[in-house]
């Protein structure tokens, strides 16, 4: 506090007027998070009777230029909405305000009823926090959950959907949980707050891990994502650090998906930004032969939480990172690079050079306030824009071809003969829309599925053409989309894994296992026996797959050959003298199935049954 009270105004009822050159970091410093972590959920600030006042006005009209033109200035309230210009030039005309107006500032934007795109997106939001610095911490939870959009996305889920993960985890547990307990006491440990599994802090980190990654199976689980919960922990309560950290994550989910796509995509942009912007820089890595891949994998999968940012730092950051979004990740690295230019350039050695870009730190807050001060948002907006569509395609090309020891061991598990035929399904998988295939790690939509595994198991491509047009405009294919994305959240799709066992099963399963697959296409509706309309249901569409729906279907013939199968297996009821039919409640279980449908040629045909 020494340093801001020199350098602040006392007023006449000895309240400090801090000067807005050395405001950085005062809340921060006044508390020591490192000693003793805060679970800071919303704290209500202190406001006057005049405050008040100002606050039922601004909230009438819901104006962002009110609620900032209401408290920056020295002393003064200005009432009427004024536009950008004229704020920038108060703020620039009056040397000191409050802090206090501050906080209250903030406070009143966090009320405001407006989607947080649209807010983050105002100029006047991002006018103010250039001129503060950062969010004080009194009140940074709040703004946080407002800024976040994570008020937005609780509000889209059912009240209890958090607990409900976790109840979920804990009946049925994690499959990351092993991965999740390791990294739980790798978190922070400055912070001294999760160091034994069992304390309370690590509890809430390990609910909060669990159930996102129940939450979003495609991303699951990702090292890294310990760290920025774990921040967020300090600074909210367990289920607000879960929404918070929802959005973060998801907000560039290709980060931390399977496949990487999306960083590594980031860190090519990144790299192509260096040799343009800073090529003195480039050169020395060029020199060393140090690829910023090899440094910058902490920086974007943290978001520079705890390297190379320290706590406090880590708090201004995420200030910063809600209101500008991921152009800031770009301009913050530049930034960074170019405030240690000397000090890479000295380097001699290619150790000596690592080293530096992965351990040395930016301790002191003034410096990052100063840093991200002198970043201008929007300048590489459209850059990024090209060199994300140039480089996408470069990452599209090089996950093209599966490593060669995943292969061996997708090819052993699956029961297929080489590692050449798993690329070969592979290049099958990725055919069609690979960019967002490997975002999200499986076939999504049932145009990619229907390509993939067409062109998987059919070799001629007459067979292929027709088979992809009638199987999806019978609805043999949707059907088959639907019983291999069994997963509750269908939304995402089928994985690799499970598109190998599906082709395995086709090509070189055991008439047990393709029994199975085709038992569970006809039960429609899942109750594990089926009826007699959805034998009719099944027969109607591989009808239609195979010979078109221009072909005669006669309904009565169809009737009239369910029934007959029936009788194989089934006691009829008799009508009258000359009809017999079958009770609605009579519906084949599994083996009474088995017995007929291998008669049906087109389930024979389609799911490769055993004529008999």
């Amino acid at each position: 506090m020494t340093d801001i009270i020199n350098h602040s105004l006392i007023d006449n009822n000895n309240n400090i007027i801090i000067c807005k050159d050395n405001l950085v970091n005062n809340n921060i410093a006044s508390t020591n998070m490192c000693d003793s972590p805060i679970d800071n959920t919303s704290v209500e600030c202190h406001k006057d009777n005049n405050h008040n006042n100002i606050s039922n006005k601004y909230l009438e009209n819901q104006s962002i230029n009110s609620i900032i033109s209401l408290y920056i200035g020295n002393d003064k309230i200005v009432k009427k909405s004024i536009d950008h210009t004229e704020i920038e030039s108060i703020c620039k005309l009056n040397e000191y305000y409050n802090e206090l107006d501050i906080i209250n500032i903030w406070n009143d934007i966090s009320n405001v009823n407006m989607p947080a795109k649209d807010l983050c997106s105002d100029r006047n939001i991002q006018h103010l926090l250039k001129e503060t610095g950062f969010i004080p911490y009194s009140i940074r939870s709040k703004v946080w959950l407002k800024l976040s959009g994570a008020i937005e996305e609780k509000n889209l889920h059912a009240p209890n959907y958090y607990n409900d993960l976790i109840c979920k985890y804990s009946k049925h547990g994690c499959p990351f949980e092993d991965e999740i307990n390791k990294d739980i006491l790798r978190t922070l440990p400055n912070l001294n707050m999760y160091t034994e599994i069992n304390n309370k802090n690590c509890v809430k980190l390990k609910n909060i891990l669990c159930a996102y990654s129940l939450r979003n199976c495609c991303i699951g689980y990702c090292q890294g994502m310990n760290i920025i919960a774990g921040l967020l922990l300090t600074v909210l309560n367990e289920e607000d650090t879960f929404w918070i950290f929802c959005k973060l994550i998801e907000a560039r989910g290709s980060y931390y998906n399977y496949s990487m796509c999306g960083l590594r995509t980031d860190q090519m942009v990144l790299n192509s930004l260096i040799q343009f912007y800073i090529f003195n820089i480039a050169a020395q890595f060029n020199k060393f032969n140090i690829s910023v891949e090899s440094f910058t994998l902490p920086w974007f999968i943290c978001l520079f939480i705890n390297n190379p940012l320290n706590l406090y730092n880590s708090y201004i950051f995420l200030d910063w990172l809600f209101i500008f979004g991921d152009e800031l990740l770009f301009q913050f690295s530049l930034s960074l690079l170019k405030n240690q230019e000397n000090q890479i350039l000295k380097c001699t050695e290619n150790e000596e050079l690592l080293d530096l870009l992965l351990h040395s730190k930016i301790e002191n807050s003034v410096n990052i306030i100063e840093i991200l001060k002198s970043i201008s948002i929007g300048n590489l907006t459209d850059q990024i824009q090209l060199l994300r569509e140039y480089h996408s395609s470069q990452v599209i090309c090089k996950a093209k071809n599966l490593n060669l020891a995943t292969a061996r061991r997708l090819a052993k598990q699956y029961k297929f003969s080489s590692e050449d035929e798993i690329q070969k399904l592979w290049t099958c998988f990725l055919d069609t829309e690979s960019w967002n295939i490997l975002l999200y790690s499986s076939l999504t939509t049932l145009i990619q599925f229907t390509r993939a595994f067409i062109n998987a198991i059919y070799s001629r491509q007459d067979e292929i053409n027709k088979f992809i047009n009638n199987g999806l405009l019978s609805g043999v294919m949707l059907r088959l989309f639907q019983c291999i994305n069994c997963t509750e959240n269908t939304n995402y799709g089928i994985s690799f894994n499970e598109f190998l066992q599906t082709v395995q099963c086709f090509i070189n399963g055991s008439y047990e296992s393709r029994l199975q697959l085709c038992f569970k296409w006809y039960d429609l509706d899942n109750s594990n026996t089926i009826s007699s309309n959805e034998l009719k249901v099944g027969f109607k569409r591989l009808h239609f797959m195979f010979d078109g729906i221009d072909t005669q279907l006669d309904e009565y013939a169809l009737e009239l050959y369910v029934q007959m199968l029936l009788k194989r297996v089934k006691t009829p009821v008799k009508v009258n003298s000359i009809q017999e039919t079958f009770n609605n409640e009579d519906e084949l279980n599994f083996t009474e199935f088995g017995s007929l449908i291998n008669i049906h040629p087109f389930s024979q045909m389609f799911f490769r049954l055993p004529e008999i």
